[in-house]
């Protein structure tokens, strides 16, 4: 019984402290201002985010903004994903008074992603055999729906994460080929003239492993880290403290769908993904095949977190228990084992890093 104890203490000090998604993890981050990129025959102002304090090859993500705004809007989204191993690319994108070139906007993205690892193999570069051979986009408003045609269209994107992305002539819906990697679809709650249009319609034309979910109170702008005056005036105001939410979802994935983490798999179908269901923190959630994401197969079982199901294998999650003197061993302990277990190898993960 008191270890049972120790252990569910040892779990509500590291869900509560350095397991958190949103947290920075052991990296110090280092950015580079590449300058203006050439790329798909414009050019595109580019900053590298990386981790300095490591030799270890990262996935390489593109973090994309909405209609006239520009890639420091995203800066704390951009270092917490750097300071856990990503190479993160934030470029201003030529998106302004003539609105954005979307189909431009997917070539553009398609086109930094080569820059990039072509950089990477040339001796000198600032991220000289830092990527490995992953890929992800990363795209809030328009930038969402540029990240969106740039998945369906570039077959080296492994995972896309969608921020209160914006369809625009219905592109998203009537885009042929359809998005078929693991995607993520984070949904603000409050509309206005910035959102909206991002439904069902479109997500039902994405392939499993797919999850949208919507985040209670926020507004459009809240995507952004940090935002400023002007974007909450145009858009609706909402929760600015809801930012940390979209951040939490957004590395959750690309940890999970690249296979960096097993304990993301708490906030896909999990334990705590159930967690912020149950605070209000998060609703709406609809998700198919799931349980094929990397971090969940490679994750003990766990409870899948009341998400409709928007594909056969998804379900509602169950409830078990056992009595006795010993430790809960239904399907409820297993996911707080797993939380325990995952928390430990975080940990540990982190004292070899920072060792580096």
């Amino acid at each position: 019984m008191r270890s049972c104890l120790a252990a569910l203490a040892s779990l509500l000090i590291l869900r509560s402290a350095a397991a958190l998604p949103e947290d920075h993890g052991p990296y110090t981050v280092e950015t580079w201002d590449a300058g203006k990129v050439m790329v798909a025959g414009t050019e595109i102002r580019t900053k590298v985010l990386y981790g300095s304090n490591t030799d270890a090859a990262g996935a390489l993500v593109i973090v994309m903004h909405g209609n006239f705004r520009t890639g420091q809007f995203h800066t704390v989204l951009a270092e917490t994903l750097a300071s856990r191993g990503f190479i993160v690319l934030l470029p201003d994108m030529p998106c302004g008074f003539n609105g954005c070139n979307h189909t431009a906007n997917a070539r553009q993205l398609s086109g930094l992603l080569t820059w990039a690892t072509s950089t990477s193999t040339t001796p000198g570069s600032r991220i000289f055999g830092r990527l490995n051979h992953q890929r992800a986009l990363v795209g809030h408003s328009y930038g969402g729906l540029g990240s969106y045609l740039g998945t369906a269209r570039d077959p080296s994107v492994n995972v896309a994460v969608l921020l209160d992305p914006k369809d625009d002539a219905r592109a998203a819906e009537t885009e042929s080929p359809p998005v078929t990697v693991p995607s993520m679809h984070l949904l603000a709650e409050v509309e206005g003239a910035c959102n909206g249009g991002w439904n069902n319609a479109v997500f039902g034309k994405t392939s499993p492993p797919h999850l949208m979910l919507r985040v209670r109170g926020s507004a459009h702008c809240d995507v952004e880290e940090p935002s400023d005056g002007l974007c909450p005036g145009l858009c609706g105001s909402g929760d600015p403290t809801k930012s940390r939410i979209f951040r939490r979802y957004t590395v959750a994935m690309l940890e999970c769908a690249l296979g960096t983490s097993a304990e993301a798999a708490n906030y896909l179908g999990g334990a705590a993904m159930a967690d912020d269901q149950s605070a209000g923190t998060i609703d709406n959630v609809v998700a198919g095949g799931i349980e094929a994401l990397p971090c969940r197969v490679a994750a003990p079982p766990l409870p899948d977190a009341g998400i409709s199901a928007g594909d056969a294998g998804v379900g509602d999650g169950g409830a078990g228990s056992s009595g006795g003197s010993g430790c809960q061993t239904g399907t409820p302990g297993q996911g707080l084992w797993a939380l325990v277990l995952g928390a430990l190898v975080w940990l540990w993960r982190a004292r070899v890093q920072a060792r580096r």
